[in-house]
């Protein structure tokens, strides 16, 4: 049987947390993973304890290739504020793109979904700070995703922002970047209240990251995180996302990423190798 183009990746966000780079690195391998989701600042520390390309050698040590990472600033800042963070992340970019791995040079930023600003001049600002992070990050090869929140996460923000592919699809539009594109996380497109289709309908080869987690049934406007279950243990069309998300010319990691108090307390290994073998199930039947 040929490779497919997806594969599952570990994320550190499902398992019980609080365990060092080593230890989350450990679980991966132990769990049969290949890929993960980059700690970047995880890597970065274990460096200046251990001298530059200690964690690569870690990574590689585990047969591990790392795959995307968080660490920009909050997209919610003052435009000068988010300006004056730029330096520091641009450090984070020069430290990907020399870590040995061209498969780290993406960049997921999560976007809320309620802003304390009415919605017009949230998306001016949004627009804003997006371009002047594409435009650091390209110097450096990296790539953004702009990941979009579904969930009812921040009730205490006044004003609804724009959510969902299309959502985040308006603010790739209007960046105009062509380093700037959107993660698709199946829980999160559907506490939007948007299917599977418009991945493809709406950001053909703009879909630059995906993450797959499952959801429990129920009224999803008042869902918070907690409600993210395995793959194939929820109510969601996952083999259709997949499809779309093909369909879209998305291919790579596919980490499950769960936030579920009641997962995190089972054994690490264990959870992160159920994570797999049931990520790894909802692709082969979408693709194989």
């Amino acid at each position: 049987m040929p490779a497919l183009s997806m594969y599952a990746g570990f994320h550190s966000a499902t398992i019980k947390q609080g365990l060092s780079f080593e230890e989350r690195s450990q679980v991966a391998h132990d769990a049969g993973f290949r890929h993960t989701a980059f700690d970047i600042s995880g890597a970065v520390e274990y460096d200046e304890k251990h001298g530059a390309g200690a964690a690569a050698d870690y990574l590689k040590s585990r047969d591990l290739a790392p795959d995307g990472w968080g660490g920009a600033p909050g997209i919610t800042l003052p435009a000068d504020e988010y300006k004056a963070g730029l330096p520091a992340f641009e450090k984070l970019c020069e430290y990907a793109a020399g870590f040995g791995y061209g498969n780290v040079l993406g960049l997921m930023v999560f976007t809320p979904n309620r802003w304390p600003i009415p919605e017009d001049e949230a998306m001016d600002l949004a627009v804003h700070n997006f371009s002047a992070l594409a435009d650091t990050a390209a110097g450096h090869g990296v790539v953004v995703s702009i990941e979009f929140c579904g969930p009812n996460l921040m009730p205490d923000q006044p004003h609804p922002f724009v959510t969902g592919v299309e959502g985040a699809m308006r603010i790739v539009d209007a960046a105009g970047k062509d380093n700037l594109g959107v993660l698709v996380d199946s829980y999160h497109l559907y506490c939007a209240g948007e299917e599977p289709e418009v991945i493809d309908r709406l950001a053909k080869g703009k879909v630059f990251a995906a993450h797959i987690n499952d959801s429990s049934p129920g009224d999803h406007s008042n869902f918070t995180d907690a409600e993210r279950v395995m793959p194939g243990d929820g109510i969601l069309p996952l083999v259709d996302f997949i499809k779309h998300l093909d369909a879209a010319g998305y291919s790579g990691i596919v980490p499950c990423e769960l936030f579920n108090p009641e997962i995190r307390l089972g054994d690490p290994v264990e959870v992160a190798h159920e994570s797999r073998v049931k990520s790894d199930a909802v692709i082969a039947e979408a693709l194989g």
